[in-house]
């Protein structure tokens, strides 16, 4: 990468949380994909996804949706390419952590499930009205949806499908996420479950893992931090999510 172009992706990188137009995140997202194609990254030799949709993981993940919130600066071009690798570690700690879970177990979740937990988390002792704690953090109904229309628009057609159809569904027939998942022929199924934040609960402690996966960093968005002790709100969230998603699933506007 030329000087000029390196010292413009520093520039947007750092003041990405300024951006008042899509052609200002797609200038970044073009040089970040120029210059991590040229990174060298040994570790995606172990790992599912080819080296371009890591880099749109990446993006979206560790540029898009921690806008604003404090992330690490960029002092160099190099350096994102430091960022990608450390990205790639965690996706490969998370990968071989749901590999050691998943030993004896078919399906990340059943159909009795309760809700809560088919995201890993444990049902909170006492939930009045979760909508409560939601506005504790200043998070409205119409706040919450349009977040979740959001995030929906971002998934993929199968992460789609497997909420509106198995996670948020709550029907006699409903496959579990795992089951259909593998029906639509996705690759290391379980793993790709995980990351977007659909497992099982972590007998009583919450789930460690939700802050690195999608629909912990979308939580993470509005402020709350995704463990256990936040639970009311996090199942809130997720339930408004769900009505999205199920609304998109079923084709209405």
């Amino acid at each position: 990468m030329d000087r000029a172009s390196g010292e413009r992706l520093v520039y947007l990188w750092n003041h990405r949380d300024e951006f008042r137009s899509n052609s200002e995140w797609y200038e970044l997202y073009m040089l970040t994909q120029r210059q991590l194609k040229r990174c060298k990254a040994p570790i995606l030799a172990s790992l599912p996804e080819s080296k371009e949709h890591s880099i749109d993981d990446f993006f979206r993940i560790k540029a898009f949706e921690t806008a604003g919130r404090n992330s690490t600066p960029l002092y160099g071009p190099r350096a994102l390419c430091r960022f990608f690798n450390n990205y790639l570690k965690d996706c490969l700690r998370a990968q071989d952590t749901a590999e050691i879970t998943d030993s004896g177990h078919e399906d990340t979740d059943d159909d009795d499930t309760p809700f809560i937990e088919r995201f890993g988390f444990s049902p909170p002792e006492d939930m009045i009205d979760p909508a409560l704690d939601a506005l504790e953090y200043g998070i409205t109904l119409s706040q919450a949806r349009s977040a979740a229309r959001a995030l929906l628009m971002s998934l993929a057609d199968w992460q789609l499908t497997v909420l509106a159809q198995s996670t948020c569904a709550d029907t006699d027939d409903k496959l579990t996420a795992d089951a259909l998942a593998k029906q639509l022929a996705i690759p290391s199924a379980n793993y790709h479950l995980k990351k977007l934040g659909i497992t099982k609960a972590h007998g009583g402690g919450g789930n460690p893992h939700f802050r690195e996966c999608h629909l912990g960093q979308w939580i993470a968005g509005f402020g709350v931090d995704p463990v256990q002790d936040n639970v009311a709100c996090i199942h809130w969230l997720l339930i408004q999510l769900c009505h999205e998603a199920l609304a998109r699933g079923l084709g209405e506007e």
